[in-house]
């Protein structure tokens, strides 16, 4: 737990801006990391981090240079980051974060990347040395024993699980309406394990929009995608990065709210968490993806990202 101070300043073409000022609490949880690869064990520590901040400024996009600047710290705001610190040097980190952000001030939800910098003071991290390995219980391991055959049926089984995820985005525009534009999505997933730390999934996405009065729209997205562990623990959680090949057509190509354009090309990457649920085979969890959208040269490169949450199932108590 701890404190946080914000003081943001700049110029543009020789005209200073007035500084954006914030100051809050936070609250970060590092996930125990007890990857059996040594490398990703020493140098990666996966958190999460919720914050509650006082800024005297908001965001928004139509006007001068991207933020409104207030009289006082009365827009309040809340985040909430998924990340990763990457161990440079003793003590020394480099920090990338998926984030939301809610500002009270005019009902805005963004989401946004974090990359920065931090020191560790007093860190008292133990680190695994190269002569000592560490034995670590490994279910998925543990089930080779049972050689299966990659072509039968129960080898699936004993792999697979099966994915949902739901996804609610919301944006007052100009209007000051708290639902001007809304975004519903419901993905289902089949995923199984290929080694005892990467998995293979077939995902569908459909995507509803409202904006405003106007009647709703359908989208869709699908496509392979890969997770690796990070962190896969005995006692039944993990945290996992993801990259993918989706095909779609939603297009957030530089226009105010998205459209349809059909055969798009999307390069997904999201981190999440998942744990189980007691002892049972549904496990809950919660990811950020940021798809890429790859456009022709007429148009402008687009971005489409969201949080999520999950539930899955798993067929095999095995895993």
């Amino acid at each position: 737990m701890g404190f946080q101070v914000e003081y943001t300043f700049g110029e543009v073409e020789d005209v200073k801006l007035t500084p954006q000022k914030g100051a809050g609490i936070r609250l970060k949880y590092y996930f125990q990391n007890n990857n059996r690869n040594r490398f990703v064990r020493n140098r990666f520590m996966p958190y999460t981090e919720v914050s509650w901040n006082l800024l005297n400024y908001i965001f928004d996009g139509k006007k001068e240079y991207g933020f409104e600047p207030l009289q006082n710290f009365s827009n309040h705001n809340v985040q909430g980051l998924l990340g990763v610190n990457f161990r440079l040097f003793d003590h020394f980190y480099l920090d990338y974060a998926l984030r939301g952000m809610y500002y009270s001030k005019n009902d805005r939800l963004l989401l946004a990347n974090r990359v920065g910098l931090q020191y560790h003071f007093g860190e008292r991290r133990k680190f695994a040395p190269k002569t000592e390995p560490i034995k670590i219980l490994d279910p998925v391991n543990q089930n080779k024993a049972d050689k299966l055959n990659l072509f039968d049926f129960r080898y699936f089984l004993k792999r697979t699980t099966v994915q949902t995820r739901y996804s609610f985005i919301f944006d007052s525009g100009e209007t000051g309406e708290y639902f001007y534009y809304k975004q519903n999505s419901l993905s289902l997933a089949l995923i199984t394990s290929i080694s005892s730390d990467i998995y293979f999934g077939l995902m569908y996405q459909p995507i509803w929009t409202k904006v405003g009065t106007q009647d709703p729209q359908q989208y869709f997205m699908a496509g392979p995608f890969l997770q690796y562990d990070v962190i896969r623990n005995p006692n039944k959680e993990r945290f996992f990065v993801e990259f993918g090949f989706f095909k779609g057509n939603l297009c957030t190509c530089g226009e105010t709210t998205p459209y349809k354009k059909e055969n798009l090309s999307y390069i997904p990457i999201g981190v999440g968490y998942e744990k189980r649920i007691n002892h049972t085979n549904f496990y809950w969890g919660l990811s950020a993806q940021v798809y890429r959208i790859l456009t022709d040269a007429s148009e402008m490169p687009g971005t489409y990202a969201h949080p999520t949450v999950s539930i899955t199932y798993k067929l095999s108590d095995d895993l």
